[in-house]
């Protein structure tokens, strides 16, 4: 009997970022680009802003001018124009001069600070008392403050969130070079498994991997292949994989990764003449006999059948290379509710329930037993215990991962 090579988390995660992938790319408009992976660098070719303005509504003046000023000693200065918006200021300003200046109006020449209205009073149409001294750019954005010409803005390989497209729309950009979304094809092994809308008879399961994986797979922006189920017959599972290496970039196949007689995954995968497998065990629960491989620019991983094993392994491993390892982990903080004991020697996924009582917020550690599947609809997040710890105590403060 084969043995698993056991290689840790950190190291397998270390083989995906080595592994060279076929990068194809499509452009789009920046309406579309949301969760797309850019493809190459954003540098501005402006200064944002593009020209020094206020930030307040107020007076423009040269901070020499109001020296000293204050509420019980203001000094007044000569109104020499009333700035709009959208427009070009025509008069500089000089000493002892000021000019009425909107919020995000372009400052005047010979004026480098603005006094807020709530420390002016206005005496007459040519004459205002400013009751406020003021430092050198005080209330101002100064040209390229924001944003400088040439800069570095978004970097190639990460993932477009929402406000990444308003930053692109300030830079005038209307389209941008993007990965061509991963197609994902989905396989699930096992003579017990029906699909999920038959009535099971004794002894079988419904399908429910298939589609946990089909939204995972939607959810991190690729497109998902469902390719239905395979009984556990080696020649079907190599004739299945063969299918979906031809129409997908990746293959996810659950069920049959172990080394059982019915364990068939790794041997379809072997009888691949191009195939390499990178891993085969990791030492992680659940999850350990996950298989991962490659097929010339394609990937293979063979999952577990343990519901939570599969989310594990799709969150932790199989998301992050879709993406391209450019999103951070989102967690909340949270206090372990009991003492919970386990094996040194590999890291443990242990789903949580999240509880607020007395302005804390409380991790309850829920059990998952092989094939429960109801416990993750129960859960909020998960918890990682290092391998190197013998578990976590009561009152511990941990991180909580969303599913």
């Amino acid at each position: 009997m084969k043995l698993f090579k056991i290689a840790d988390l950190e190291d397998v995660l270390k083989i995906l970022k080595e592994q060279k992938s076929e990068d194809i790319c499509e452009e789009i408009t920046i309406e579309e680009s949301l969760g797309r992976i850019l493809y190459e660098d954003i540098l501005s070719d402006i200064n944002i802003p593009h020209f020094d303005r206020s930030t307040v509504d107020g007076y423009a003046v040269h901070h020499k001018s109001v020296n000293g000023a204050s509420e019980m000693m203001p000094i007044i200065t000569k109104i020499t124009e009333k700035i709009k918006m959208n427009s070009i200021p025509e008069k500089e300003i000089k000493t002892g001069e000021s000019s009425y200046i909107p919020t995000g109006g372009m400052m005047p020449k010979g004026a480098d600070s603005v006094v807020m209205m709530e420390y002016t009073e206005k005496l007459s149409e040519n004459d205002v008392l400013i009751g406020k001294t003021v430092s050198p750019l005080e209330n101002v954005n100064s040209t390229g403050e924001d944003i400088e010409k040439g800069e570095l803005v978004l970097e190639a390989f990460r993932k477009i969130k929402a406000y990444d497209m308003g930053l692109l729309a300030a830079l005038g950009i209307k389209n941008i070079k993007v990965l061509k979304k991963l197609k994902i094809g989905i396989i699930s092994t096992g003579d017990e498994i029906i699909e999920y809308y038959e009535m099971p008879l004794p002894g079988q399961v419904r399908n429910s991997n298939s589609l946990s994986l089909y939204g995972m797979t939607e959810r991190a922006g690729a497109v998902p292949y469902n390719f239905g189920i395979v009984k556990d017959d080696e020649e079907a599972v190599k004739k299945a994989l063969n299918e979906a290496l031809s129409k997908c970039d990746i293959v996810l196949i659950s069920g049959g990764s172990s080394v059982g007689e019915r364990d068939h995954t790794i041997s379809a995968v072997e009888s691949i003449p191009e195939a390499e497998v990178l891993v085969h065990g990791i030492a992680i629960k659940p999850g350990k006999p996950t298989i991962i491989a490659r097929s010339g620019s394609k990937m293979i991983f063979g999952l577990p059948g343990n519901p939570f094993a599969v989310l594990v392994i799709f969150r932790t491993i199989i998301e992050k290379y879709i993406n391209r390892f450019s999103e951070k982990e989102k967690f909340v903080t949270a206090l372990f509710d009991t003492n919970y004991h386990k094996a040194m020697g590999r890291s443990e996924f242990l789903p949580v329930k999240l509880e607020e009582r007395d302005d804390e917020v409380y991790a309850l550690p829920l059990r998952v037993k092989s094939s429960s599947v109801a416990v993750l609809a129960k859960a909020d997040g998960f918890v990682i215990i290092e391998k190197n710890k013998e578990g976590l105590y009561s009152g511990e403060k941990i991180k909580v991962y969303e599913l």
